[in-house]
C-alpha cells in the first residue's frame, strides 16, 4: 500500500500519527533517529497492529548484532529498508538498550529562535501564527498553555509549528507550496522536533486545528500519491536545519534511502 493511502487510512480513523506516543523511533546499532516516512509509518503499526511502546527499532539483523534474537517474527516494513523492523518488545529482549539521554527543550527552542532571527510577539489571546510580512511569530504567552489543558507540551508544540512557518521564507530555506501542504509540513514537523526533544505528544483530544484540516489533508494525500513522502523528506531536512541553531547536527540513521514501500508483515 502506498504510504500516502496508509496515512490518509490512519487519519480517517481519528489517529494523529505524527504525535509519537513511544517517542522518536531510533535504530538500535546505529542509535540513530529513523527520518523521511519511517516515523509515522512506525506509529501507525504501533497503535494498530503491534501495541508496542519502545522507540528502539532494528531488522533481525540489526538485533541479532546485539545478540538478541526476534521469535516473534512481527515486523513493520518502511521504505529504505530491505528487511522489515522489528521492536524491541517483540525481541527476546536479551538486549536492553540504554536509557535514552534527556533533552533541554527550552534551550533548544530559545537557540532556534535566535539562530532564525525571528521576532517573538505574546498575546493574550488564542492566536497562533507566523506573519511572514514582518517577520514575527504571535503566540500566546507561555503561562497561558501552561495552566491550559496542553500544559507545556502545547507550548512547545505550537511554538514548533509556528517556526516551521518562519523557515519557508527565501531568506531561508525557500519553501512554497499550497497553504494546506504548508500546514501539514508544519504540523508534522512539530511532531518530529517536538518527539526529538522528548517532548510529551499532546493527547488526541486536544487536536483543533488537526481536525480543522485533516479532511483536506485526507483528499490531498489520495490524490497526490508522492506528497507524503515528500512532505516528509523536507520535514526530515528541516528538523536538521532548525536544530543546527542549536549547535545539535542531527544524522539520520536512514537518510536518502527512501523507496516507496511499506506495511505490517508477519513472517
Amino acid at each position: 500500500m502506498n504510504e500516502s493511502i496508509r496515512v490518509a487510512d490512519a487519519l480517517d480513523r481519528g489517529e494523529i500519527p505524527w504525535r509519537l506516543t513511544a517517542g522518536f523511533p531510533l535504530n538500535v546499532v546505529s542509535r540513530k533517529p529513523l527520518g523521511g516516512t519511517t516515523p509515522i509509518l512506525l506509529q501507525i503499526a504501533a497503535t494498530d497492529a503491534l501495541g508496542c511502546s519502545s522507540p528502539w527499532w532494528g531488522t533481525t539483523e540489526d538485533w541479532a548484532a546485539k545478540n538478541s534474537k526476534v521469535p516473534y517474527g512481527i515486523g513493520v516494513r518502511v521504505p529504505g529498508s530491505a528487511s522489515p523492523l522489528h521492536n524491541w518488545e517483540f525481541t527476546d529482549r536479551a538486549y536492553v538498550p540504554p536509557p535514552l539521554t534527556a533533552e533541554n527543550p527550552d534551550a533548544v527552542f530559545e537557540a532556534i529562535i535566535k539562530g532564525l532571527g525571528v521576532s517573538m510577539e505574546f498575546v493574550v489571546r488564542p492566536e497562533c501564527k507566523y506573519i511572514g510580512a514582518q517577520d514575527t511569530i504571535r503566540i500566546p504567552y507561555r503561562w497561558m498553555f501552561e495552566i491550559g489543558p496542553g500544559g507545556t507540551s502545547g507550548w512547545f508544540d505550537a511554538l514548533a509549528h509556528e517556526l516551521f512557518h518562519a523557515s519557508e521564507p527565501r531568506l531561508r530555506l525557500g519553501w512554497d507550496g499550497h497553504p494546506d501542504v504548508a500546514e501539514l509540513r508544519a504540523e508534522i514537523g512539530s511532531g518530529y522536533l517536538c518527539g526529538l526533544l522528548g517532548v510529551a505528544p499532546l493527547p488526541r483530544y486536544l487536536a483543533r486545528h488537526h481536525d480543522a484540516h485533516v479532511g483536506r489533508w485526507v483528499r490531498l494525500m489520495k490524490a497526490d500519491p508522492q506528497l507524503f513522502l515528500k512532505v516528509c523528506g523536507d520535514v526530515t531536512e528541516t528538523v536538521s536545519y532548525l536544530l543546527r541553531f542549536a549547535g545539535k547536527e542531527v544524522t539520520w540513521h536512514d537518510a536518502g534511502l527512501e523507496k516507496p514501500c511499506c506495511g505490517v508483515s508477519v513472517r
